[in-house]
């Protein structure tokens, strides 16, 4: 399934799908693919994440490919893991 369609067809706000459609469309520019088989990829997933300097845009990042993988009802802890570390950096650069 392409996945501009996989968020078209999700059931989540017209602004939310926009915003969404937008992510994709940053990833796409960058030449990344979210990973859509069993492997969450962690590593490579980081190193494009890493590419964005904003915490609040790598958070989004993350949590559209959170988002892809769960709708294919693949495994996403890792990348909640990952999520997780990168909310306490946020929080760090907000007290910063």
């Amino acid at each position: 399934m392409d996945l501009k369609e996989l968020i078209n067809e999700k059931k989540i706000s017209e602004s939310s799908k926009k915003v969404y459609l937008s992510l994709l469309k940053r990833m796409m520019s960058a030449k990344f693919k979210p990973p859509v088989r069993q492997n969450e990829k962690l590593n490579y997933v980081k190193e494009h994440i890493s590419s964005f300097e904003n915490p609040n845009t790598r958070l989004d990042m993350l949590n559209l490919i959170i988002v892809i993988r769960n709708e294919l009802e693949l495994g996403v802890d890792k990348l909640k893991e990952y999520r997780s570390e990168l909310k306490q950096q946020q929080k760090a650069h907000q007290v910063s």
